[in-house]
């Protein structure tokens, strides 16, 4: 017989002693937020449609260590979509996509351990905007 052992985004299947070494399976949540993070592109990232309004968008996360593998899918997202690295949990985009980036967020059952803040100015400003092509 096998046993699994399950989390919420990932079974381990176990199999009997001496045989094949057991596999992971993703569970429909896993399917679920892989789906959602591997489809959720911002098209607005990708041209800019409008002239900079000189505010810095900064999405800050604090997801447990229980849930490494959702942070982690969330860190590539935000640097797939065109953030950078302010600090390790903390990144910034000179584009006004906060919704979106909330309404994933929600979706994907994250939205409690992200928060985001719309400011003027910011250290090493010249940096970023470098970065960001301004």
């Amino acid at each position: 017989s096998s046993d699994v052992c399950s989390s919420d985004l990932l079974n381990y299947i176990e199999r009997p002693p001496h045989t094949q070494p057991g596999t992971y399976r993703l569970t429909a949540n896993g399917r679920t937020l892989g789906k959602t993070l591997l489809t959720h592109t911002l098209p607005s990232l990708a041209k800019p449609s409008k002239k900079w309004d000189d505010l810095w968008r900064i999405v800050c996360f604090d997801i447990p260590e229980i849930k490494r593998r959702e942070r982690a899918y969330w860190r590539n997202f935000l640097q797939q979509n065109g953030f950078k690295k302010y600090q390790d949990s903390v990144w910034i985009t000179p584009y006004n996509i906060l919704p979106q980036i909330l309404a994933l967020a929600k979706t994907i059952g994250l939205n409690k351990y992200i928060r985001t803040l719309t400011a003027t100015t910011i250290d090493d400003d010249k940096h970023f905007k470098n970065l960001f092509k301004l």
